[in-house]
């Protein structure tokens, strides 16, 4: 599943229009909708950034990837580093 896909399929789960989600992301909700509309998995990083937050969830969890399927040092937030093996 691709992030238009996904981020339709959320938002349809939470009951958010496009237009209330982007106020709440601070992201036109044409971005939205073409991200919608493309199900590309291209997004300006920023915007994806903006996305997470409004949605308050990680990457992988918005792609659907189980968590513990993710290595720890992926998913650590900065300044959790840990030494790799």
């Amino acid at each position: 599943m691709h992030l238009g896909s996904r981020l339709k399929q959320i938002l349809d789960e939470r009951g958010l229009t496009v237009t209330r989600f982007s106020k709440e992301a601070g992201v036109p909700a044409q971005t939205i909708y073409a991200l919608i509309n493309r199900d590309s998995n291209k997004a300006d990083m920023d915007i994806l950034r903006k996305l997470l937050t409004a949605l308050d969830m990680d990457f992988f969890t918005l792609m659907g990837y189980e968590t513990s399927s993710v290595p720890e040092h992926v998913t650590q937030k900065d300044g959790d580093e840990k030494e790799m093996p």
